[in-house]
């Protein structure tokens, strides 16, 4: 756009020129004075034009412009998304990105039992854009390498150095949290906010990764034993609440039979007495009788009160 208005602004002068020479000649004297006429007018209007273009600056979406004059340095404040003036000549506007943007890298530690531990980092961070003049004036625009990099692997490498190679790959959420804790704290004083880290791909060596798959088999045969122990010890339980309900069963049974045959025993005693009392009777008179039927299938009921009469 700079360079359609400055060849707008020499085409006028052009016209000017033209028309300067032309009104020296007094045929073409007239036309002269309007061809100069308008050529100081379309100079005085393309110059307008050339400042106001020099003095607006487009700020992208999701990006903030930090101002930068040669009299006073960097502003003070961030120029927002869309157009903004900026005093021409004097000022240039940097646009910064505040999108969420990823920082990749491949790192190496040492874990607290000395294991060496291979990984993927994954940072999601923006600059703050309320503070984005302060980060352009005091670290600039590869704030990236100068200051995120150097603190994500100092951070990493000490917050894993604090675990051994089981405690990171059992907890590595907690790992991940603590490392985005540090950094997010780290890096706020440099005007960067950090939304998450990530920690994946982690390897330890061969024969580091052989003992751990050993160990979660030995685990898992473990785990399979202490089931089966503890279906034992339940089968255990169940067959004695069941020998234990067998057990009061048949001492119920037994003590229904127990009163049962008490009652009969004393249903017995009482038919054998009246059955000596009717056989002491019958010998009595024995010698007036001579026949006495008796009930084959019970003892003869006896009218023992004439026999105590005769007695």
């Amino acid at each position: 756009m700079i360079a359609i208005f400055g060849l707008l602004f020499l085409a006028a002068i052009v016209a000017m020129v033209v028309g300067e020479v032309m009104s020296r000649n007094s045929q073409q004297h007239f036309q002269g004075v309007k061809v100069r006429r308008f050529g100081r007018i379309a100079t005085v209007v393309f110059a307008v034009l050339w400042l106001l273009s020099m003095s607006l600056r487009v700020v992208p979406a999701g990006h903030r412009g930090v101002v930068f004059s040669r009299i006073s340095g960097v502003q003070e404040h961030a120029l927002p998304e869309g157009l903004n003036f900026v005093f021409p000549f004097v000022s240039h506007v940097e646009n910064i990105n505040v999108r969420t943007n990823k920082l990749s890298d491949d790192l190496e530690a040492v874990t607290s039992d000395l294991q060496q531990m291979k990984f993927s980092v994954v940072v999601n961070y923006r600059p703050i854009a309320s503070e984005v003049h302060k980060l352009y004036k005091e670290i600039g625009t590869s704030y990236v390498d100068i200051v995120l990099i150097p603190a994500l692997n100092e951070i990493t490498k000490m917050n894993t150095s604090k675990y051994n190679a089981d405690e990171i790959l059992e907890r590595r959420q907690e790992v991940k949290d603590v490392i985005t804790r540090d950094l997010a704290e780290r890096m706020k004083d440099h005007y960067i906010a950090i939304d998450e880290v990530a920690l994946s791909n982690i390897r330890f060596s061969a024969e580091f990764e052989q003992a751990i798959e050993e160990k979660q088999v030995a685990e898992q045969q473990s785990k399979k034993k202490e089931y089966e122990l503890e279906m034992a010890r339940q089968d255990a339980e169940i067959a004695q609440t069941r020998a234990r309900g067998e057990a009061k069963a048949l001492k119920i049974k037994m003590l229904a039979e127990a009163e049962a045959n008490q009652a009969l025993d004393k249903s017995l005693t009482e038919r054998i007495l009246q059955y000596r009392v009717q056989m002491a009777y019958i010998e009595r008179i024995s010698d007036k009788i001579e026949i006495m039927v008796v009930p084959n299938e019970s003892i003869p009921l006896l009218n023992m009160q004439d026999f105590i009469n005769k007695k």
